[in-house]
């Protein structure tokens, strides 16, 4: 009885250290996810002459609700009612756009299927956007597993 006792307890600790560590790994992979996706944007966006854009914590932060949202309800429109680039505010009253994307696995992925999409590709080579935030998210237990949100910004 003590032996089974003793194993349920280092089975429990294990498992619970491994929480842990899978969440720094998770949370790594989205540092590098966002710092992928800043590259390959500014990538395409040199093909067509324009400026590079550069990552800004806000919208990095408004992304990565986004993402999480999108897990819950994969639409533009956010679970509370109002529009995904609500998330955001913009004291310079300029325009934010939200791009959304669902069941990439990587970053290429997720640019390969915003290029695809006329409105989506305009976002990412205007000339008008300086600012970024990239938003990813998993979910194991969800139809499309893998979630990405671009959020742009003049």
């Amino acid at each position: 009885m003590k032996k089974w006792l003793f194993s349920m307890v280092l089975v429990t600790i294990f498992a619970l250290c491994s929480i842990g560590y899978a969440q720094e790994v998770y949370d790594a992979a989205e540092q590098n996810y966002a710092q992928k996706l800043l590259e390959l944007v500014n990538g395409e966006r040199a093909k067509v002459g324009r400026t590079p854009l550069f990552l800004a914590e806000d919208m990095q932060l408004g992304a990565a609700t986004r993402a999480e949202e999108l897990a819950k309800k994969f639409s533009h429109v956010r679970p509370n009612g109002t529009y995904g680039y609500t998330i955001i505010s913009n004291p310079k009253g300029g325009t934010v756009a939200e791009l959304i994307a669902a069941g990439q696995k990587s970053p290429e992925d997720a640019l390969a299927y915003w290029l695809k999409d006329p409105d989506y590709s305009i976002s990412i080579h205007d000339a008008w956007i300086h600012e970024l935030g990239v938003g990813y998210y998993y979910k194991q237990k969800s139809k499309a597993k893998h979630y990405w949100v671009l959020l742009v910004r003049d």
